[in-house]
């Protein structure tokens, strides 16, 4: 039997996870800059160790509201295909193992 391991995070009322191997970090949301001409749920760009990292807002992607940062909130820095960006979370609650059969 073969199991994952996934990042839990809340966007709203709502639980979404990811799988860890895309989570690089999980950091508390940095000063962005903002970058004009752009899709409203694109939230600006900062640099995290030399690197240009975009930064999304999901709830405004998945037109479930508009972050509002709280003390809980986070960024959660993804890679996928060597590219990374990051996303803005209202919490990040915890890693759970479950069984791939189970999804």
């Amino acid at each position: 039997m073969s199991s994952c391991q996934l990042v839990v995070f809340n966007l709203g009322a709502e639980e979404y996870a990811v799988n860890i191997s895309y989570a690089q970090e999980i950091i508390r949301v940095p000063k962005l800059t903002k970058i004009p001409n752009v899709p409203s749920f694109i939230e600006g760009v900062f640099n995290l160790r030399g690197k240009v990292i975009p930064v999304f807002d999901l709830k405004e992607r998945f037109r479930v509201g508009k972050a509002e940062r709280g003390v809980d909130s986070r960024l959660l820095i993804l890679e996928l295909d060597g590219m990374k960006a990051g996303v803005l979370v209202d919490d990040v609650s915890e890693v759970i193992i479950i069984d791939e059969e189970s999804i």
